[in-house]
């Protein structure tokens, strides 16, 4: 929770679970604190949200250490907004030192990208 009792996380739950892959389904909170300011009238979940959601994700079911020290063929495609449902796709490619992600729903890719992982060990 954010200050003054804002919701920071969306609802989260496990659709598939195997070694080295992760599919969770994602349900945006209408009152997300991310949406505040973001746009009045138009709210869109920032990119800079779905880059922290990744990469904490991939930390806790990949058991990685540390933050990502970089990132690669990020692409934003297609808005997230209040009450959408997403799907986070998570493939640990640790051998190459990075985690591949991808938000997308029924509309199609909202973004992808890799999360580089330097001491993925």
């Amino acid at each position: 929770m954010a200050p003054g009792g804002a919701v920071t996380e969306a609802e989260v739950e496990v659709l598939e679970r195997e070694p080295g892959r992760a599919r969770l389904r994602l349900r945006i909170p209408p009152d997300l604190h991310y949406f505040r300011g973001h746009f009045t009238g138009a709210p869109i979940l920032p990119g800079v949200v779905q880059l922290h959601w990744a990469a904490r994700k991939a930390r806790q079911l990949f058991a990685l250490h540390g933050e990502p020290s970089g990132l690669r063929t990020v692409k934003f495609q297609q808005l997230i907004q209040p009450d959408d449902a997403v799907e986070l796709e998570l493939h640990d490619e640790r051998e190459r030192g990075r985690v591949r992600f991808r938000f997308q729903s029924e509309r199609g890719v909202h973004s992808s990208g890799l999360l580089i992982w330097p001491n993925a060990e």
